[in-house]
């Protein structure tokens, strides 16, 4: 047995929806690193730079509103008929309404709370139902790997946003325990067809382009709270999508894996 072989993605395909953001891009290199053929799935317009470093990198790109239900099918459709049946799914799109801010419990009208589960949660169950079914339909034994969060599989912190400007938010907590459990399910019945369905939840991630972060207070008491001692990176995400998306994790599926720094353990 050859586990270099095993944990290579030569001649497969793989679809990174959110592939222009931050963990999306990160997870693109990746998988292109490890052998695969990426198509970076995003709402973004794509600016000259943007554009320069995906063609350096061998990236394919395909702008859909998958946030549009009127037009999804056909817009996917559009992408099999181009691309071909994925061998690899991984979601890590992040859409939100513009008052995403306002979703703490003291704020949070009903209809923003509708508006953020459409927009996420059911936006991720059905694209990667209409991926698996695809999957299904070529008789591709795949992967498809789901973005959740630890706070899908626990309550935040208060104590982590005193002295901060940021606050709770409802909607995410039941946006991301939603997606960790929908992957559970898929596992079960899409199993039968040799597709796998896992989800990775990280806790912190640190990004220079979140203001959030700014904040000394949280970073620090975030920080102390990891047995690391720290947050996790774009690359730790990314990783552990490789293993997830390769041979090496072949018999694993309907799993959460937590890249926490240990955080979920105390």
């Amino acid at each position: 047995m050859n586990y270099l072989e095993k944990n290579s993605n030569y001649n497969k395909t793989a679809f990174v929806v959110g592939g222009l953001g931050a963990i999306g891009f990160e997870v693109s290199k990746a998988l292109s690193d490890s052998g695969a053929k990426v198509i970076i799935i995003d709402v973004k317009n794509i600016d000259k730079k943007i554009k320069s470093t995906l063609k350096k990198n061998e990236f394919e790109y395909y702008k859909i509103n998958y946030l549009n239900n009127k037009n999804f099918n056909k817009d996917l459709n559009k992408i099999f008929k181009k691309f071909k049946t994925p061998d690899i799914f991984v979601n890590c799109s992040y859409p939100k309404t513009k008052k995403w801010k306002f979703n703490s419990f003291k704020e949070v009208k009903l209809e923003e709370l509708k508006k953020n589960i459409n927009l996420h949660l059911i936006s991720f169950c059905w694209f990667a139902k209409q991926i698996a079914d695809q999957m299904k339909k070529s008789k591709k034994t795949g992967s498809i790997i789901q973005l959740g969060s630890i706070y899908g599989l626990q309550g935040q912190d208060m104590n982590l946003y005193k002295n901060t400007n940021i606050k709770e938010n409802v909607s995410y907590s039941i946006i991301k325990g939603g997606i960790i459990n929908f992957t559970r399910q898929m596992a079960s019945y899409y199993g039968q067809h040799k597709i796998r369905v896992n989800n990775i939840c990280p806790g912190g991630v640190k990004n220079i382009k979140d203001k959030n972060q700014e904040s000394k207070n949280f970073m620090n008491r975030y920080n102390s709270k990891t047995p690391l001692g720290k947050m996790a990176t774009t690359s730790d995400v990314a990783s552990a999508v490789l293993f997830l998306s390769s041979e090496t994790s072949s018999h694993i599926t309907g799993q959460t894996l937590i890249i926490d720094g240990g955080m979920t353990i105390i």
